[in-house]
């Protein structure tokens, strides 16, 4: 596995993430369509599937070139899907997984939209997110979207921020003294990751929907 310079990072820059909301019962197997537009965008899979949520198993039928970037230690490490001595399209890491609580980039390599849709056990409880100090990538734990604070749970320390891509920028939003948010409160996206700088290691209590 190979890690991306942040100036090849900063250089590539993120897309949109586009979701389809859960079709069956929460508590039971489900899923939701994610819409990959050309390039990269961050995502994150709240669902429990087959092999731990291996990269094969929540991205299915993704082509060749497809890459996936997971952030850790201060760095991306990458993974791409390429093709084996026999032809099969492979993972460099097969290991790799995609588990809920964790955002990852996801870079569409061709100019054509790709809808991947992922299966899995929804939580039927609610689930501790552990959040580090510093810079992290995260996701929800569970299959609940809208309020970062009022529907997910998040409180964070005055003046933490989080971090989303929203309509092609940049979006900083920063925890106030007292619970509320600048310049509103984060609206998260059914399978979205985004990126949290807390000034103090925190527990996400994420409530089942």
């Amino acid at each position: 596995m190979r890690h991306m310079t942040k100036g090849g990072w900063l250089a590539a820059g993120w897309l949109l993430l586009a979701l389809a909301p859960m079709r069956t019962a929460y508590g039971q197997l489900g899923f939701f369509n994610v819409q990959l537009d050309p390039g990269l965008q961050l995502v994150g899979d709240p669902l429990v599937s087959a092999q731990n949520n291996r990269l094969a198993v929540v991205f299915p039928g993704v082509p060749q070139g497809t890459e996936v970037y997971e952030f850790g230690a201060g760095d991306f490490s990458t993974n791409i899907l390429t093709t084996n001595a026999v032809a099969a399209l492979v993972w460099q890491d097969p290991l790799e997984t995609l588990p809920p609580g964790v955002g990852a980039f996801v870079l569409n390599p061709t100019n054509k939209v790709l809808t991947v849709s992922i299966f899995g056990n929804a939580a039927s409880t609610s689930v501790t997110n552990p959040v580090p100090a510093g810079l992290s990538s995260t996701a929800s734990y569970t299959a609940v979207w809208g309020g970062l604070t009022s529907k997910l749970g998040l409180s964070l320390s005055p003046f933490d921020n989080v971090y989303r891509w929203e309509k092609g920028r940049f979006v900083v939003y920063t925890q106030l003294p007292g619970g509320g948010w600048y310049p509103a409160e984060p609206n998260i996206g059914l399978g979205e990751g985004f990126f949290i700088n807390a000034s103090q290691p925190t527990n996400w209590v994420e409530p089942a929907r």
